[in-house]
């Protein structure tokens, strides 16, 4: 059984995070999904000891060109190994804290219409205009 309380869509290679936990910098962090009160990152296993203590995540940057730009914090939640990355990767999730209403309104907004069903018709050759 899900127990998310809100939406969330994946959405694609091409959303990535970065952020500053501690004195460590992060870039370039695969997004597996996102919701407007927080998204499931992507990362290297050799950063569970840190993240199993539920840091908070500084300056955290959606880098995607649909979404809102600015820095929010955020916590970790949890943290379990990637089941489909294999080994050396692991799934964390984290919550955005303190978030401007502007910027949970744009994620918002970005994840109701990416999970809107599609209203596309398919061409009148009957092939799939997405292959």
């Amino acid at each position: 059984m899900d127990q998310r309380q809100h939406s969330r869509v994946a959405p694609g290679s091409d959303c990535l995070v970065r952020f500053q936990m501690g004195d460590q910098s992060c870039f370039n962090v695969p997004v597996n999904n996102l919701g407007s009160e927080g998204c499931c990152l992507r990362l290297a296993s050799g950063l569970f000891n840190r993240l199993r203590e539920k840091p908070v995540l500084e300056s955290l940057e959606l880098i995607h060109p649909s979404l809102p730009k600015g820095k929010v914090r955020a916590r970790v939640v949890w943290v379990r190994p990637d089941r489909e990355a294999g080994a050396g990767m692991l799934e964390t999730g984290v919550q955005f804290l303190e978030i401007p209403p502007a910027f949970s309104n744009a994620v918002f907004r970005f994840v109701r219409n990416w999970a809107a069903p599609s209203t596309r018709k398919p061409e009148a050759s009957g092939q799939c205009p997405y292959w």
